[in-house]
């Protein structure tokens, strides 16, 4: 069975172009796949009509991605919340504490609805080792998007390195265990079950991947909370797994200085009020080998790679900008966030021009005022057009929101586009009859758009929303 679904104008992507006017867009009802888009002056009476006795028109778009979320801290900061980073991260600390296994569901699951809400069909989100097992069973009955599950793997002492690698093999083939015998009941997690040998035991990586059940990925927190002997065992298994990776890098100041002479925010606050000050200075324990900046120094752990997603990335030089693209890793911008820190810009242009794969995250909602990526395009649009000669495009922005928040995911092809063959993950914005939307200026009009402006969206050609 085919579903027809009618629109004034409907963009496939940020890349392929004439936007369609007078379109369908074809569903295959059997797998939630695009069949195709086809302009049509005529349209089907028997397509579906979201216009039709309406004093609007309509827009259809690729839902948007965002590539770097921890749906758990889904907790609005206010007045009070601190804007250090050492003080901030304790502040949290306290307040995960006292959280239950159940309100922290609860948590996500306001995450979840607030996400498809604003348009988002697809999460990057950071889950701790230590709730992951039981944040992979969990049933929610409540419409989610897909989500790519990042296992967050923290530990500075060396001496804990070995526990923490089987801590995580446990957990990666327990998920195997449980994917396998609910992979038909949960087509939009992304789950373990292709990456898993029933014959030794071992977690790692089969050749062939079902689109249906995709994998999950490492996230290795920073370099100022994983051991040098934790990097090291972690990249030497992921060699084997070769899972994707996530790792907040160079976000603050404080990291550089941390790495370098055991200085700052980082390494006199943060780590001193977690008892962790045996650890605050890594340039000794590294014995002759300094490192200049994060990126340096993960390089230098083999960490950097075409799988390997940079969270943040502000704070870096000319340098990392070339290990970055020689590695061909991605950086993942989170520009409210970066703001709430104070932190420094992100060079965006010239990373866009170094043909860098960027994408765009919001962060927690514990450091940011929402977490909708609608909002993070304004904000992205705002900060990187003030900058003389080094603006970015509405274009690029959108881009980075779907295509290449979709590669960083590793589910290229599959969302963030409306091409065929890809999931029918879609937004259906209403716009005024007399709106004129052009190749020019549809970015533009689609980063102006609020939520309320949002009539429905759909995922896997399923509708998940729509504004009553």
């Amino acid at each position: 069975m085919m579903t027809k679904i009618n629109s004034k104008f409907i963009l496939i992507n940020s890349e392929t172009l004439p936007l369609f006017k007078n379109a369908e867009l074809f569903i295959d009802e059997s797998t939630g796949k695009i069949n195709s888009v086809q302009e049509s002056p005529y349209r089907e009476k028997n397509a579906v009509n979201f216009e039709k006795d309406k004093n609007y028109s309509t827009l259809i778009i690729p839902g948007l991605l965002n590539a770097h979320i921890h749906t758990e801290l889904t907790m609005e900061a206010d007045g009070s919340t601190p804007h250090i980073f050492s003080e901030w991260v304790i502040s949290l600390i306290k307040m995960r504490m006292n959280l239950s296994a159940q309100e922290t569901a609860a948590i996500r699951k306001r995450a979840y609805e607030i996400s498809i809400k604003s348009g988002i069909t697809a999460i990057g989100d950071i889950v701790p080792l230590e709730q992951f097992e039981e944040y992979i069973v969990k049933k929610f009955n409540i419409e989610h998007p897909r989500i790519k599950s990042y296992i967050e793997i923290i530990g500075l002492d060396p001496s804990l390195a070995d526990i923490k690698i089987k801590e995580l093999e446990k957990t990666l083939n327990y998920c195997y265990k449980y994917c396998s015998n609910n992979e038909k009941s949960k087509p939009r997690e992304f789950c373990a079950s292709d990456v898993y040998d029933k014959n030794n035991d071992d977690f790692q990586r089969r050749e062939h991947i079902s689109e249906e059940t995709f994998m999950p990925g490492l996230s290795p927190h920073s370099v100022y909370s994983v051991s040098k002997e934790l990097f090291q065992k972690l990249s030497e298994k992921n060699k084997k797994w070769k899972l994707d990776i996530a790792i907040h890098t160079s976000e603050h100041k404080s990291e550089i200085s941390f790495l370098k002479e055991g200085r700052g925010d980082i390494a006199e606050n943060l780590l001193n009020a977690l008892q962790l000050g045996a650890f605050s200075n890594p340039s000794k324990t590294y014995g002759t080998v300094k490192y200049s900046t994060p990126v340096d120094y993960l390089n230098s752990m083999e960490m950097l790679s075409s799988k390997t997603a940079l969270i943040h990335a502000n704070e870096i030089n000319e340098h990392d900008i070339r290990l970055i693209k020689d590695s061909r890793s991605s950086i993942v911008h989170c520009p409210r966030s970066n703001d709430f820190f104070n932190s420094s810009r992100l060079p965006l242009r010239k990373l866009l021009d170094n043909s860098i794969n960027v994408g765009l995250g919001t962060d927690s909602l514990y450091s940011n005022s929402s977490i909708s990526i609608l909002d993070e395009l304004k904000y992205a649009r705002k900060i990187h057009n003030e900058e003389n000669n080094h603006s970015v495009s509405s274009k690029e922005l959108f881009k980075m929101a779907t295509v290449n928040n979709a590669a960083i995911l590793n589910i290229p092809h599959l969302t963030g586009t409306l091409e065929t063959d890809s999931y029918a993950d879609f937004i259906i914005f209403k716009i005024p009859k007399d709106l004129k939307l052009t190749e020019d200026n549809v970015f533009d009009k689609i980063i102006d758009f609020e939520e309320k402006d949002i009539l429905k969206v759909f995922i896997g050609g399923k509708e998940v929303y729509r504004n009553v």
